[in-house]
Order: structure tokens, then C-alpha cells, then sequence
């Protein structure tokens, strides 16, 4: 099943209508591209009114190129986040699932991105263009006080994901300006909170350093660090005893353990 781009003109005959000519279709046109997205039957006849030449591709070959691009993009949308200090300490799997979920928004010169008193709920990233965050006090002057300029890889926002509290100040485009949005409900149902996701990440990257685990895959390791518990112990207490028997792995986050010198735990 495929779709056709015309090379000259060709005569469509509408099976419904006794095979009346409907309409012509003349070169650099084209036509049967519901079959790229799905199995409709065919609405109508083509039938060349002269020799003709088609450029033709199938719908598994448009899956694969859409494919392709949707995979480029994400991975141009994780090597974004990337540069963002806030998520600097999560894994890619992490990341990835950021980008699925998060939104480009433009926004003109002058034009007010957030402002001061709103309610927050999504944190901006800047992808292109220039903005300024003011802030208005009792005292202050009417148009704000300006406490900084934006410009691409900055963000702003971010306590929207991790309170419902207003906006301390107003962000405004001071050129044309392209910003990804997460919002907070999306964020809390991927993560439950930063301090999780920041959390998730390094339990992750622990768990690479356990030789027992090298095998797993990063998304079995997300699974597994989702199953760590943190304990806290003082110094001298003890963790396990020898003659015990053993129903849990234990991996030290920070700090250091005493143990003789010979030992097998």
C-alpha cells in the first residue's frame, strides 16, 4: 500500500458515481496518502488519461523515515536537558522520559511568559531567544525590579514542580523566544518529586558499580533502584552478623564501613 506524487496528469474515476471523471490531477500532485496511516479502502479510481510517470512509497517505508525523525528528535530534546543544570544528575532513561512529556512554546518580543502572583504549575527551559525576570515589591518601581536576563540552556519556574506556591517574579521575552514547558502533573506522575528523580538517578549509577548487577540493562536498574530503601546507621552499629542468614543486598551510599581483613559478607 503506498501513496503517489504525479508526474503529469491523470484522471480520477469515482467507483461510486458509475465511473464519472470527478476531477484531474495534474503533475506535483498527489493523492492515496490516507495508506501511509492507515488500511482505508480506497475512496476512488486513478486511472492515467496518458502516459505517466509516479513516484510511489510504501506506508512501512514512511513508518520507518517518521520513525527515524521521532528518534532524532528525542535524542536532540535528552541532549537539551542535558545542558540543564537542574536535571544534571539524572540518567538518560530518566531524562528520556522528560522529553516525551514536555511541550515547546514561542512566545513573542514583550510578550509575559509567567507572572508575578500566578499560581506555578510548569517549569520553562529556554531553547532560543532572550528573556528577563522582574519582581515588583511595595516599594519598588511599577515596572519591577529587573533581577536577571535569560538567554538559551537558562530555565525558570522550577519551584512549580516542587510546590504549589505563586510565582516570585514575572519572566518576560525580550526577543522572540522558544521555551520547553513541563508541566507539574506530568512531572509528579513520571517522578513523584525532584528529590525522587534525583534519587532514582543515583541509585542507578551505584548499582552500575555492583559487579553482581553489570549485566542488567539501565531500565532493570531503574526498576531496582525503585526498591532501595536508605537506612541510616551510627557509628559502631552493627549492619549484619556473621551466622545470620542473609535476605538482603546492602550497598554503601556514603561514608565507610570497618571490616576485618579477611571477610566475606
Amino acid at each position: 500500500i503506498s501513496a503517489c506524487l504525479v508526474g503529469s496528469e491523470m484522471c480520477i474515476r469515482d467507483r461510486i458515481k458509475d465511473g464519472r471523471c470527478v476531477s484531474r490531477i495534474p503533475a506535483g500532485k498527489s493523492f492515496g496518502e490516507l495508506a501511509l496511516v492507515n488500511n482505508a479502502t480506497r475512496q476512488a479510481t486513478i486511472r492515467a488519461s496518458q502516459v505517466s510517470t509516479l513516484w510511489s512509497f510504501s506506508r512501512n517505508q514512511f513508518r520507518e523515515i517518521a520513525m527515524q525523525q521521532e528518534a532524532q528528535q528525542l535524542a536532540e530534546r535528552i541532549q537539551f536537558l542535558q545542558q540543564i543544570a537542574l536535571f544534571s544528575k539524572l540518567m538518560p532513561s530518566s531524562l528520556e522520559k522528560i522529553a516525551d512529556v514536555m511541550v515547546l512554546k514561542s512566545y513573542n518580543t514583550s510578550e509575559r511568559i509567567i507572572k508575578q502572583g500566578d499560581v506555578g504549575d510548569a517549569f520553562y527551559m529556554i531553547q532560543q531567544g532572550r528573556a528577563v525576570v522582574t519582581q515588583t515589591t511595595t516599594f519598588g518601581s511599577s515596572n519591577g525590579t529587573e533581577l536577571a536576563r535569560l538567554g538559551p540552556g537558562k530555565y525558570f519556574g522550577e519551584l512549580a514542580l516542587i510546590e504549589d506556591a505563586p510565582r516570585k517574579a514575572t519572566v518576560t521575552a525580550t526577543s522572540a523566544c522558544k521555551c520547553w514547558t513541563l508541566d507539574r502533573h506530568n512531572f509528579k506522575s513520571l517522578f513523584g518529586s525532584m528529590d525522587e528523580a534525583v534519587n532514582e538517578s543515583v541509585g542507578i549509577q551505584m548499582l552500575q558499580k555492583v559487579k553482581l548487577l553489570e549485566a542488567l540493562s539501565e531500565r532493570q536498574l531503574q526498576e531496582v533502584s525503585r526498591c532501595l530503601v536508605s537506612k541510616l546507621y551510627v557509628e559502631g552499629e552493627m549492619i549484619i552478623k556473621q551466622g545470620d542468614v542473609g535476605d538482603c543486598f546492602y550497598s554503601v551510599s556514603y561514608t565507610h564501613l570497618t571490616l576485618p581483613t579477611i571477610c566475606s559478607v
